[in-house]
């Protein structure tokens, strides 16, 4: 009787290892995806901060410029105008040629976005095209038309992070700081 009882606690010790759905040396599907998921984040927020330096680097003599066209008393006078105009013109060519040169870190875990990527990158160029256009403009329409484009780019990326669960980002506030 003891054999009987041993014998059938071994087989359904056996039946129960047998039937289990992991194997030893196998990751479980849903870590694998989990693990994946936090790349894609991660790589997003990589991207993120790429944008925001190269930003920073750039947009102060732009914001210089606006703060001082914003001024009631003492206007700029022509030449100062003109002086800063020429020197944003400068800075929007260098952020968008760095904008433009961005690199998408670790291509295949955002290879699903990178159309999407490359195209927030146009958007963003886009709208410091749109302030240089429109930045010789004594009123804030140039800065207005700059601020819809680059809000269409932060919408286009906040799109991504909310399809991967991240929280919504503003580029222009972190730009900002």
């Amino acid at each position: 009787m003891k054999k009987s009882w041993i014998l059938m606690g071994a087989a359904t010790l056996l039946i129960a290892t047998g039937c289990s759905e992991k194997t030893e040396g196998s990751p479980d599907k849903e870590v694998v995806a989990q693990d994946q998921q936090k790349e894609v984040k991660s790589a997003l927020l990589d991207f993120q901060m790429n944008l925001v330096s190269v930003i920073n680097q750039h947009d102060g003599v732009l914001y210089d410029l606006e703060k001082e066209k914003e001024k009631e008393e003492d206007r700029l006078s022509d030449e100062q105008l003109e002086s800063g105009i020429s020197e944003g013109s400068i800075a929007v060519s260098s952020l968008n040629k760095g904008l433009k040169e961005i690199e998408i870190q670790n291509k295949e875990v955002l290879s699903d976005h990178k159309e999407e990527l490359d195209d927030i990158v146009n958007t963003f160029v886009a709208a410091f095209s749109k302030w240089d256009e429109e930045q010789n403009i004594q009123d804030d329409a140039g800065f207005k038309a700059f601020e819809e484009e680059f809000k269409k780019a932060e919408e286009k990326l906040n799109k991504i992070y909310k399809e991967v669960g991240l929280a919504e980002v503003s580029i222009l506030k972190a730009t900002l700081n």
